[in-house]
C-alpha cells in the first residue's frame, strides 16, 4: 500500500468529519492560545521590570502551570468523545479489509493534522493577543510600559513541547483503544449508550477530604503573597 494513502485518507476523514473535528480544533486551538498567552505574558512582565514584576510573574506561571494540568483531562475528553463517534468507521474500514495496523496509521496521520493545525493557529492566535492583553495588565495596575512586538521563544517551546506530549498521549490511547477491539465491536460501540459509573468509595472519601483541604487551605489565606505558594496545591 502506497505511503501517501494514509495522509490522503486522513485528510478526507477530517474534512468528512468537520462537524466533529472543527469544534475539537477550536476547542484546542483555545487551550493552546490560553497557555502561551500566560507563558508569553509572564514574559513580558519579567523582562519589563517594572515594579512588582516578581510576584506578577510568579502569578502568571502559576496560572499557566494550572492551564497546562487541566488541558489533559480537557483534550483527553473531548477526543474520547471523538473516537466514539467514529468507531463505526473503523469498524467499517476494518470488514472492506484493512488491518489494525493500516487504521492506526490512519489515526497518527489525523492525530498529527490536528496537534499541528491546533498548536500552529493556537500560538498565533496567541502571539496576536499576548501584545494586547499584556497591555491591558498594565492598565489595570497602573503602570507605564513600554511595548515592542515580540514572540518569545521560550513560551513557543513550551507550548509546543507540552501539547505534542497532550496529543501524542491521546494518540497512544486511541490505537490502543482500537488494537484492542475486533471490527464487530467497532461497528456497535458507536450505538452503545455510557455505560453506569460503579461506585467508589474510597476514591469518593478521598475526594471529600481533599475538597475540604483545599477549602481550609484557601480559608487560611490572609495576604496575597501567601496566595502565590499556595493556589496551587488548594486547587
Amino acid at each position: 500500500m502506497k505511503t501517501a494513502f494514509y495522509p490522503r485518507l486522513a485528510w478526507t476523514n477530517i474534512r468528512k468529519n468537520n462537524n466533529i473535528y472543527l469544534p475539537y480544533l477550536l476547542a484546542a486551538s483555545l487551550i493552546v492560545g490560553l497557555y502561551y498567552i500566560l507563558r508569553s505574558i509572564a514574559v513580558m512582565v519579567l523582562q519589563s521590570k517594572i515594579e512588582g514584576y516578581g510576584h506578577m510573574y510568579e502569578m502568571l506561571k502559576v496560572s499557566a502551570t494550572v492551564c497546562g494540568i487541566l488541558s489533559f483531562p480537557v483534550l483527553i475528553y473531548i477526543n474520547s468523545f471523538i473516537m466514539k463517534q467514529r468507531k463505526r468507521e473503523f469498524g467499517l474500514y476494518g470488514i472492506l479489509g484493512l488491518g489494525k495496523n493500516h487504521i492506526a496509521f490512519v489515526v497518527c496521520w489525523e492525530g498529527f493534522f490536528a496537534a499541528f493545525a491546533s498548536i500552529g493557529c493556537g500560538i498565533l492566535g496567541g502571539a496576536l493577543l499576548s501584545q494586547l492583553l499584556f497591555l491591558i495588565l498594565m492598565h489595570l495596575v497602573r503602570l507605564p510600559v513600554s511595548l515592542q512586538f515580540q514572540i518569545p521563544l521560550v513560551p513557543v517551546a513550551a507550548t509546543i513541547v507540552l501539547f505534542f506530549g497532550v496529543f501524542a498521549f491521546t494518540l497512544v490511547m486511541d490505537i490502543i483503544s482500537i488494537w484492542r477491539t475486533n471490527p464487530a465491536d467497532l461497528l456497535r460501540s458507536s450505538h452503545q449508550g455510557e455505560k453506569e459509573p460503579r461506585s467508589r468509595r474510597i476514591l469518593t472519601v478521598l475526594g471529600i477530604l481533599t475538597l475540604g483541604a483545599g477549602y481550609l487551605i484557601s480559608w487560611s489565606i490572609r495576604s496575597p503573597y501567601d496566595a502565590l505558594g499556595l493556589f496551587f496545591p488548594a486547587v
